[in-house]
């Protein structure tokens, strides 16, 4: 059968997964340490958003939940929620919408694992990272295998574990159940091991050869011994464990062996971690065991015309959401769940006196973030996009000042030089180091390298401290950056705190922390982007526009964006109903935002005009 040559490659899939490496997924998964996530399969992957759920909860100490793809639309955005998304091919329509959801922007980090090349996903949002698992050799049927497999190796050792080769794959020991005469099968399982429990399931039930319970070994004391005992004759028990379970497991055994069923243990003496692999690999075995007791090929069953129908329905088309304009974004930054008619009328009222202020402005320039607003968070060492850098251009050449208010240095000033023509030089100004150092493009950069004797005594403090040797310190001209090492599970939101800690211990060193999409940076008290504001204004002696993506409170372009009543954000918004509105089309966000405004733009006499529609 097909089906037995999946299961033979496992030995194959499992060494070459266990040998290649995880730093990109060990970095995504750390990421979404940050915060709570939602992890989202269909079908058989199903078991694999559980086991990922688990193992983040044990990493970041947050919470986290699994859901199918119409779950998931049912979810609000929250302030910090994380998604991840396993799909094989990400071709299904299914798929397709989760990754218009991802595409959004409602869920940060947004993650896909899939084994197609990130290159094909061409309308994939910038900021849904794609890792690609290198597909198994022997190609799958209708129940996945190998690729499951391969990915539950990856997303254990992402996150930190060290897998034996010769632990995981041995089944040989397990007795798997009889459904001939049992059609019912009972798994109970410790909960780190409910993603074999899942695994199982789906199998069973996808080949219809048994109906399958499952609950933890607690949940079963609470009511479902009753069901067991009247249906006993015709069902079978499965109880799962691995080391951190056994006393509980050898328990709940011992009483079970008085029931009329048969009991089957399958027992890991592993950690969680690598006993959950060596398991997953007995329920794909059990599958074929069961499937050839009632003559099911599992890599073949007849699929029913029905089920062909529903497979391909429209999903996309007929769970179509309603647009989100401005005012909707605005209310969702306030984080206050149900929206009443009155709050969403008085929003309407301020998005209009705004929007008929914003547009009667003539401005002198325009104060942009960077990362996240020119270009692609994830992109950011690229350069702006053609259509970018052409929209760019157009607002420079109508005599526009144009400022960029970034936590970079030396890398941005090269990239600018490197595309923008030397004749516009003397109007782009920029504010490195989130506005520790001001100068032109045209002006020579200084040595950023030597950090100030402020900068060097907080980065003395941080690498001194309790978590000096989990990450890397780098001092510059104005500002220190920390980031954690490959090694340590250190999320930026846990670091910054740390960092706050440490410089508040006696004597206190009087700085300010900020969080920026990849890094931790530490800046004098009274650097901020708005004095890149500030000059533009200065110099053209009219209002400037700032922009940014960070907009909501705690944001990097917080204070960018509330310093002036005439802001844009691309993103996240404040709940400051005053300015920090995001305009543009429906669904669109980042620099996609950004080049739309700079084309709308009417340039006149080195100014430029935007009128924005109701």
């Amino acid at each position: 059968m097909q089906y037995q040559q999946e299961l033979d490659e496992l030995a194959v899939t499992f060494e070459r997964t266990r040998q290649a490496s995880v730093e990109e997924l060990r970095r995504a998964c750390l990421a979404l340490a940050g915060g709570p996530a939602i992890f989202v399969g269909t079908g058989g992957t199903m078991a694999l958003a559980q086991l990922a759920c688990d193992l983040h909860v044990g990493l970041s100490q947050q919470l986290g939940t699994t859901a199918t793809p119409l779950e998931l639309m049912q979810f609000p955005s929250l302030e910090r929620c994380g998604a991840l998304f396993f799909s094989a091919r990400a071709k299904h329509p299914d798929a397709q919408l989760v990754l218009e959801r991802l595409s959004s922007g409602d869920f940060r980090p947004a993650v896909l694992i899939t084994h197609r090349d990130p290159t094909d996903l061409t309308r994939l949002g910038p900021d849904v990272e794609a890792i690609q698992i290198e597909a198994p050799r022997v190609r799958e049927g209708f129940l996945a295998t190998n690729s499951v497999l391969a990915m539950a190796t990856h997303l254990v050792q992402a996150f930190g574990a060290h897998v034996k080769p010769e632990v995981v794959l041995d089944v040989d020991n397990y007795i798997f159940p009889a459904v001939q005469d049992r059609p019912n099968l009972l798994v109970l399982y410790p909960p780190r091991l409910k993603a074999v429990a899942v695994d199982l399931e789906t199998r069973c039930s996808e080949l219809g050869i048994a109906a399958v319970q499952m609950t933890d070994l607690r949940n079963i004391a609470h009511g479902r011994h009753t069901g067991l005992a009247r249906r006993c004759g015709e069902t079978s028990i499965l109880l799962l464990s691995d080391a951190a379970s056994d006393a509980l497991a050898s328990r709940v055994e011992a009483v079970l062996k008085d029931v009329n069923a048969p009991l089957f243990r399958w027992h890991a003496d592993l950690p969680s971690d690598s006993a959950c692999l060596r398991l997953l690999a007995a329920s794909m075995q059990a599958a074929g065991r069961m499937a050839s007791e009632v003559g099911i090929d599992p890599a073949r069953p007849r699929v029913p015309d029905f089920g062909r129908r529903l497979y391909n329905l429209p999903i996309k088309k007929l769970l179509r959401r309603k647009p989100e304009g401005p005012v909707d974004l605005k209310a969702k930054a306030l984080n206050a769940g149900h929206i009443d008619e009155s709050l969403a009328d008085l929003f309407e009222e301020a998005f209009d006196t705004w929007r008929r202020g914003f547009s009667r402005q003539r401005f002198g320039g325009l104060a942009v973030d960077y990362d996240g607003t020119v270009c692609a968070t994830r992109k950011r060492r690229d350069l702006p996009t053609e259509d970018m850098q052409a929209a760019i251009l157009r607002v420079l050449e109508g005599g526009l000042l144009l400022g960029f208010a970034t936590g970079r240095g030396k890398s941005i000033y090269n990239d600018l030089r490197a595309w923008v023509p030397q004749h516009l030089w003397s109007r782009v100004h920029l504010g490195l180091y989130n506005g520790a150092v001001r100068l032109k493009l045209a002006d020579d950069l200084p040595d950023l390298r030597t950090p100030d004797t402020h900068m060097s005594e907080i980065a003395e403090r941080v690498s001194g401290g309790l978590i000096g040797g989990l990450t890397s310190v780098d001092a510059r001209c104005g500002q220190v950056s920390v980031r954690a090492k490959s090694n340590a599970f250190f999320h930026d939101l846990a670091l910054a705190r740390v960092i706050r800690d440490l410089l508040n211990e006696e004597p206190a060193i009087d700085a300010k922390v900020v969080s920026s999409a990849h890094s931790v940076d530490i800046l004098a008290s009274d650097t901020t982007k708005v004095a890149v504001l500030r000059d533009l204004e200065a110099i053209s002696g009219r209002p400037a526009l700032a922009i940014g993506d960070q907009g909501q409170s705690g944001g990097n372009d917080f204070e960018l964006l509330a310093a002036t009543t005439w802001s844009i954000s691309v993103d996240r918004c404040s709940a400051d109903p005053t300015r920090c509105w995001r305009i543009g089309r429906s669904g669109r966000r980042g620099p996609e935002v950004l080049e739309e405004v700079l084309r709308q733009l009417k340039l006149t006499d080195g100014t430029g005009r935007l009128a924005i529609r109701p």
